[in-house]
């Protein structure tokens, strides 16, 4: 008698697809990087957790690096190591250590030298929630949507560069591609969102239906004009 393959638990891979720490006041960007690793993770609600930030939200776009703004892989290894995890498998939650590496000082070949685009392997996020995630702007919307296109992402401003022509670089790289398989995001409440990080969002993810945009200050009716281009919308938020 034929009998169907019992299932088995990878001890080195986690298959979880859903996510949700909301409300989690701990949870910062050293905790994205390692959630990026998780290979099949498809929603993941991030709600109320203030610590997170536009590196996160690069992290998560890139596949669990930073975006070139803080540290470089051998940070995000160190983050997520065996010795640094804790019960969860999830090291150095809360961002010190991530805040950390991001706050060190550059010398001066770094200072003078531009921040390289980011290679990454695709976001398999279908649902991403960032309400009430003060610290999120238009540096990571860009990365979601380079990240969406198949783009290498954007570099992290440094210097004090306009994060709107970071936006705008990844609303360039993505115009001439193809969509993607996020179809919910919420980022109600992120008052450093602006019209560019809009504009990026809506030239690279092209497949959403459900967008909330409320109680976004930063965000005119010329950013919402230009979510037009997003067909597939059927649910939006402003």
């Amino acid at each position: 008698m034929l009998t169907a393959p019992t299932p088995t638990r990878s001890r080195t891979h986690c298959t979880r697809t859903a996510v949700d720490l909301s409300h989690c006041p701990r949870i910062g960007d050293a905790a994205l990087v390692a959630l990026a690793r998780l290979p099949l993770l498809a929603s993941l609600k991030l709600s109320g957790c203030v610590r997170v930030s536009d590196a996160g939200i690069i992290a998560l776009a890139t596949g669990g690096s930073d975006g070139g703004g803080g540290g470089g892989s051998s940070d995000a290894a160190a983050l997520v190591s065996p010795a640094a995890a804790g019960p969860s498998g999830v090291g150095a939650v809360g961002g010190g250590a991530f805040a950390a590496a991001a706050a060190a000082p550059a010398g001066p070949e770094a200072a003078e030298a531009p921040p390289p685009a980011v290679a990454h392997r695709p976001c398999p996020l279908l649902t991403l929630h960032l309400h009430n995630c003060n610290g999120v702007g238009d540096e990571g919307v860009a990365a979601l949507a380079a990240a969406a296109t198949g783009a290498a992402a954007p570099p992290r401003a440094s210097g004090g560069g306009s994060a709107a022509a970071t936006a705008g670089a990844a609303a360039g790289v993505a115009a001439g591609s193809g969509g993607c398989g996020m179809v919910s995001l919420r980022l109600s409440r992120c008052p450093a969102l602006t019209d560019a990080g809009v504009a990026a969002l809506a030239a690279g993810l092209t497949g959403l239906c459900a967008l909330s945009l409320a109680h976004c200050p930063g965000v005119s009716p010329a950013g919402v004009l230009a979510l037009s281009r997003i067909t597939s919308l059927a649910s939006l938020e402003i």
